[in-house]
């Protein structure tokens, strides 16, 4: 390829569910800004749209920045991967690394083709700006194009977010009788749960991201669905830590994971919501606790089943209490409360 500038080194594993947790740690190590693609198996829903198919293999995907100046590194960064994979595969159904040069045009637009409209929890639609939707009444229609942030609402860990969202915001507002309530979406991705959370009731949500790639998707897709004076999306975290490398859970460096002024000046939160991977979360525990009103949800998302004793112990370790659990397929969410 000669346009270097906007050629991506796109690596792709095919495997079972119960496997996608382990690979998504081991992709993040070394895909550009820590970004994963969770591919769930689609498969045509009954209302046309699309739906997930329980059955079938996950497709995790990340990507480099393609370098010829500097291909000897990414070749052993490719080696790593193929090595770390092998491990898993002596547990786990994993099939071969599948590794394929791509030109940014064409994989940005190339997952448009399956993205359909679809339904996740009761009343929320995610919709993308090139497909036709006709509201029910009811409706929240979420309006999305993820772009490079890798957040399409079709995994189950978001539509696990989603239902608890749907239950919880118009509940805190009926306690409140309909005062303001303020969220956070920590590593608001493309900005789905953020969204939703506004067109639920939240007055105002923070949404951060320690990926700019996210924090630009998130902002974008704010503005198309008309949030703009409603939710602020910011570069950072809910806390500080070091790298994978030296023991901690995030590949970014200190100052991308810094705490946004804008979290800051508006906490505490009545609602927090994260779907990101438990590790991350049981290590967040106690700046959620932190965050969160006396009384305040937290709705958390993105736990394999194998994962999920751990992060209750975080959880309850730092005096939240767990209200419920959700699952679907291997995914489990979990709703907490901070007691008065």
């Amino acid at each position: 390829m000669n346009d270097t500038a906007s050629s991506w080194l796109e690596l792709a594993v095919v495997a079972e569910a119960e496997a996608v947790e382990a690979i998504t740690e081991l992709f993040t190590r070394y895909g550009y800004n820590q970004g994963v693609v969770i591919e769930e198996p689609i498969k045509p829903g009954a209302d046309g749209g699309a739906e997930i198919d329980p059955e079938g293999l996950v497709k995790v995907r990340t990507y480099l920045p393609l370098n010829p100046e500097n291909s000897e590194e990414q070749q052993a960064q490719v080696q790593k991967l193929r090595e770390g994979l092998w491990y898993l595969g002596r547990m786990l159904h994993i099939e071969d690394l599948q590794v394929a040069e791509k030109l940014e045009e064409d994989w940005a637009n190339a997952w448009k083709q399956y993205y359909q409209v679809h339904r996740l929890g009761k009343r929320t639609v995610i919709k993308p700006p090139w497909q036709p939707y006709v509201p029910e009444p009811d409706d929240i229609v979420v309006e999305i194009d993820p772009g490079m942030a890798f957040g399409t609402g079709l995994h189950p860990t978001t539509r696990l977010c989603l239902l608890l969202a749907e239950e919880q915001i118009p509940l805190l507002l009926a306690q409140k009788e309909n005062e303001r309530i303020k969220s956070l979406d920590v590593g608001t991705g493309s900005g789905i749960l953020a969204i939703a959370a506004a067109k639920l009731g939240a007055s105002l949500t923070i949404g951060v991201d320690t990926d700019p790639v996210a924090v630009q998707s998130a902002a974008e897709n704010v503005s198309r669905n008309g949030l703009e004076e409603r939710i602020i999306v910011a570069a950072g975290s809910l806390a500080v830590e070091k790298s994978i490398a030296s023991g901690g859970f995030y590949s970014f460096p200190e100052d991308a994971q810094r705490v946004p002024e804008a979290l800051i000046t508006h906490a505490p939160y009545d609602v927090v919501l994260a779907n990101i991977i438990a590790r991350v979360l049981g290590a967040l525990a106690n700046a959620f606790a932190l965050v969160l009103k006396p009384g305040g949800k937290l709705i958390v998302s993105g736990i394999i089943s194998e994962k999920e004793t751990e992060v209750v112990q975080a959880f309850e370790q730092v005096g939240l209490k767990i209200l419920e659990r959700r699952s679907e397929n291997d995914w489990v969410a979990l709703l907490a409360e901070k007691p008065v």
